[in-house]
């Protein structure tokens, strides 16, 4: 199925040559899904890849604490100039509770943040119904501009019961403001919640959930709602960067309600010259002034947010009666092309040229293409990862396993290129959060790495849970290189931060959690190995009785066994409670336990 030769080097020669137009290639991660293209990849890991991640030599290695649940992915910034410090590799994480700390992204030896900067005072979820809880703060991912050493962030407050969305402007140096601007406005329209002709945005009823855009001197912020609580739209605003003042505001349904956006906390996408996003809930059509629920949208950064395009699925209708939203992901766009992928909760993915995207009509998707891409509901964004071995898009929905599409020019291969192993729990959300790392594209250093929950563990919750880490290898995802679950006691990562996908640099791979903690994955040290018990069940014929231990790599020196804490093995009929340490210099393993019988023999 891999492209001819020639067709695949002039391929990679149009993604390279817009590379640095997008934000690829770069050390940093300053914006959700690593560029505004939303690719979510990071092509500058010279450490991390196929042949030094494995469960030998890649592990947990720091964890960060934080004061709350984090719900927005960390972001990374290289070389930042901390007074009184030096020059730091630094990552950003922010948390419900309306904090953004900035950490040492590496050392060990750093036991504090360099800065943290609160906020203001959080929302508690009972107040406007959230379905985030036990609070509500930050929720969105920041974006950051390195230029300007500026980190903008959504803080939601609630002060003497006056609840608000403020925009703020910290300095990634230091954490002291460079501004802040309240977010309100409105539009015309008779939608639900407008009074005489004016819909106004209010915020008791609408989330910050889609990750921060900053494109061309704009920052655009994105609206939802709290758990589907009407009346509610889909908002957009944009700021002027410079000035912290309101250019524009723009409304999915002014006439009538709902159209959330929401993304699973994807943000915009831009080409430099237009805004890409997907609404939730409610109905578009083309007839009719109902607005644009479960829709995808093109609205220009020319000052208005003017609609230039838009899509909606044929069956609009029935997706938003069933609750089956068009955008649960956010837009990819395809590098050195004109097209998107967006994904919905009806398992489909679209593939919609930016030129012409096709609007709606009753009977069809106007679209280039449109597949069943997964068994369940897709949340997570697609992400795209092009080398000469081909250019791929990755997905992971729920109730499903990882899949691999591969593109050939102008359309994608439907069927799956690769599929993964693992298969997660039928009918719990949200599937797999993505990212893929390499360097400078080289096809043998590609990973796709995945976060999702472990319901095998907690089989009755839904979005939260033990979150489980899992690397494969980019360039066929049927390969498991190494998942969190094979060192548990070492690399247990706690609590689901609900769609927040991994962030890799430096070496590293960085993933927030719901219960105040960053776990850091990099190369381990020591490296790791494992032991097994057999042998565990024997007869009773007068001679010392031992268990049979293995250990990969094998014939390992320094294994001792216990047999109810003695190091003499039993010559009796009994119980004995079994436990193999290893003691060795170049590998570790973690203790193993067992129960060795011993019966008489018979006769």
């Amino acid at each position: 199925m891999l492209q001819s030769s020639n067709f695949r080097a002039l391929l990679v020669a149009s993604f390279v040559s817009v590379l640095s137009s997008i934000g690829l290639g770069q050390t940093d991660v300053l914006t959700q899904h690593n560029d505004n293209y939303r690719t979510g990849w990071y092509d500058r890991e010279s450490k991390l890849s196929p042949a030094t991640v494995n469960w030998h030599t890649f592990g947990k290695v720091l964890t960060r604490t934080i004061d709350g649940r984090s719900m927005g992915q960390v972001l990374a910034v290289s070389d930042v100039s901390i007074p009184g410090v030096g020059t730091k590799n630094c990552i950003y994480v922010t948390t419900s509770k309306n904090t953004v700390y900035c950490w040492d992204a590496t050392s060990s030896s750093a036991t504090a943040p360099y800065w943290t900067r609160n906020l203001g005072p959080y929302v508690p979820s009972a107040d406007v119904a959230a379905g985030v809880k036990p609070y509500v703060g930050i929720v969105g991912t920041p974006v950051i501009d390195r230029a300007a050493n500026a980190l903008y962030v959504v803080a939601y407050n609630e002060l003497d019961g006056v609840i608000s969305y403020r925009l703020h402007a910290l300095d990634i140096r230091t954490g002291l403001s460079l501004g802040e601007m309240p977010i309100q406005g409105g539009v015309l329209g008779t939608g639900e919640g407008s009074i005489d002709g004016l819909l106004r945005f209010d915020p008791r009823k609408h989330l910050q959930r889609a990750g921060l855009l900053l494109q061309n001197g704009k920052i655009i912020i994105c609206f939802a709602s709290h758990d589907d609580q009407n009346p509610f739209h889909g908002w957009v605003f944009q700021v002027n960067q410079a000035t912290l003042t309101l250019d524009a505001v723009f409304c999915t349904t002014p006439n009538s309600g709902r159209g959330g956006i929401w993304m699973s906390g994807a943000a915009p996408a831009s080409d430099g010259q237009a805004i890409y996003v997907t609404s939730g809930n409610g109905r578009a059509n083309a007839t009719s002034n109902n607005g644009y629920g479960d829709s995808a949208l093109k609205l220009m950064l020319d000052g208005r947010l003017s609609l230039a395009d838009w899509f909606a699925p044929h069956d609009s209708a029935y997706l938003d009666q069933y609750d089956l939203d068009y955008g649960s992901t956010g837009v990819m766009l395809i590098p050195g092309t004109n097209y998107m992928l967006t994904g919905s909760k009806a398992s489909k993915m679209f593939l919609i040229d930016g030129r012409n995207m096709g609007r709606w009509n009753s009977i069809s998707d106007n679209v280039v293409q449109s597949w069943i891409a997964s068994n369940e509901h897709i949340h997570c964004s697609p992400i795209w990862w092009s080398t000469s071995a081909g250019a791929f898009a990755y997905v992971w929905g729920e109730d499903d396993v990882i899949r691999q599409f591969q593109w050939a020019g102008n359309h994608f291969i439907t069927t799956p290129y690769a599929v993964g192993n693992y298969k997660l729990v039928d009918g719990h959300m949200p599937g797999g959060m993505l990212s893929v790392s390499s360097y400078n594209g080289d096809p043998a250093t590609g990973i796709v790495w995945a976060l999702h929950i472990d319901h095998a563990l907690t089989p009755t919750q839904v979005s939260s849970g033990p979150a489980v880490l899992r690397a494969f290898r980019a360039d066929n995802v049927g390969v498991e290189l190494w998942n969190s679950e094979i060192f548990d006691s070492w690399d247990s990562i706690g609590s689901f931060a609900k769609f927040s996908p991994p962030t890799v640099a430096f070496g590293r791979v960085y993933v927030p959690t719901s219960e105040g903690k960053v776990r850091i994955f990099g190369l381990v040290g020591t490296k790791r190995a494992t032991m097994k018990l057999s042998n565990l069940s024997q007869r009773y014929n007068g001679d010392p009785r031992r268990v049979t231990v293995t250990t990969d790599p094998s014939g390992l020196t320094g294994v001792t066994v216990t047999y109810n804490g003695s190091t003499t093995a039993p010559r009796s009929v009994g119980t004995y409670a079994v436990v193999a340490t290893l003691s060795n210099a170049l590998w570790k393993a973690p203790p193993v336990e067992g129960t060795l019988v011993i019966t008489r023999r018979r006769g």
